[in-house]
């Protein structure tokens, strides 16, 4: 009986791949956990800034309303109303206060904003920022405390200007009053000026933080498309080496069967005893001398099962004694071609031959 040299080999080879392949799985899962995790965070501060630049927007809005509302007044001479834009005012600039204090110390903020500006319908939105550990002190952001207060206030010191100058019946203290107003009106105007410069600075440098982040969030995309590439590489460069590996210490092995075959078969044809090749109850070679002995060719009893020189029993028999390893003898009476009996001694034994 003969085995395959072929199946340790391929053993073998399997293994290697498989290793190797888990290997690269490992790595592969890793690097996946370790890149979406990175890319979670980083999305994570890309939309924490945005909600800051939305803050900035706010203030700004903000603060041209308070604006917007200051040149409104100066044209109007109304005195009823002057207490109303006090109060619109000073919410506002509360309002700023607060979106103030979210962008030096983090948090939320809830506004209302129009979904259809034709219909004027109005829906809840909340801002979350949360300030990065390592961002420190927002200088721009301190400056604007004072900047608004003062706001606020030079606001209220031109209506009340504006409302004793309505009440005034001096000419002349009318003219003062005026010239007054108009002082505290071009340093408001200078106020608010100052105060939109060190929010849109503000806006400008989380517009750059957050352009720098989604270019490097694409850098790391285009990375991790490159790793699989490589990924890919390595695996194709493993199995071209060990299916060259593979080739060639098959074609190694299968030189040696060759020339261990020849120096066999020369063996064979020398030997005074009957030499049988089988193979999955299949006999593929025999030499000489058991043509000699049974009369059959090989063509005649290649099939061990329906070859009639043995019988059923003592086929059983051989198959066992092969089977077990057994080096006793196996004696039987075989049947040549021309129905003569004779006895038969019979070992067996597993070895290799021609790459089997």
């Amino acid at each position: 009986m003969v085995s395959s040299l072929k199946d340790p080999i391929r053993k073998k080879v399997i293994l290697i791949v498989l290793l190797s392949l888990t290997s690269l799985m490992l790595l592969t899962f890793s690097h996946q956990f370790v890149f979406k995790k990175y890319m979670g965070n980083l999305e994570k501060e890309i939309d924490n800034q945005i909600s800051k630049r939305e803050i900035g927007e706010l203030i700004a809005k903000k603060i041209n309303e308070s604006h917007l509302k200051i040149t409104h007044l100066i044209k109007s001479s109304n005195p009823l109303s002057y207490d109303i834009y006090k109060q619109e005012n000073a919410k506002i600039c509360h309002q700023i206060y607060e979106l103030l204090l979210i962008l030096q110390n983090g948090g939320e903020y809830k506004y209302k904003y129009h979904l259809n500006l034709a219909k004027r319908d109005l829906a809840d939105k909340i801002i979350t920022y949360k300030k990065p550990a390592n961002e420190g002190i927002v200088l721009e952001a301190i400056d604007l405390f004072p900047q608004i207060k003062m706001i606020e206030d030079s606001f209220n010191e031109i209506l009340d200007v504006k409302e004793r100058s309505s009440k005034s019946k001096s000419a002349e203290a009318k003219k003062y009053l005026n010239n007054e107003a108009i002082y505290k009106e071009m340093m408001l105007h200078t106020a608010y000026e100052r105060s939109l410069e060190n929010i849109s600075r503000i806006t400008y440098e989380v517009d750059q933080k957050i352009s720098q982040m989604k270019n490097y969030r694409e850098k790391l995309r285009v990375a991790n498309m490159y790793f699989y590439l490589l990924l890919l590489l390595i695996i194709s460069i493993i199995i071209i080496i060990v299916s060259y590996v593979r080739n060639r210490q098959i074609k190694i092995i299968q030189k040696e069967n060759e020339e261990n075959a020849e120096r066999f078969r020369a063996f064979s044809e020398a030997t005074s005893e009957g030499l049988i090749f089988l193979e999955n109850e299949k006999i593929f070679d025999m030499n000489k001398k058991v043509t000699d002995i049974t009369g059959y060719s090989l063509k005649e009893i290649q099939n061990y099962e329906k070859a009639d020189f043995i019988n059923l029993e003592d086929k059983k028999r051989i198959m066992l004694s092969i089977t077990s390893y057994s080096d006793d003898p196996c004696d039987i009476i075989a049947k040549r071609k021309d129905g003569k009996r004779i006895d038969v001694e019979f070992r067996g034994k597993f070895f290799h031959y021609k790459n089997r």
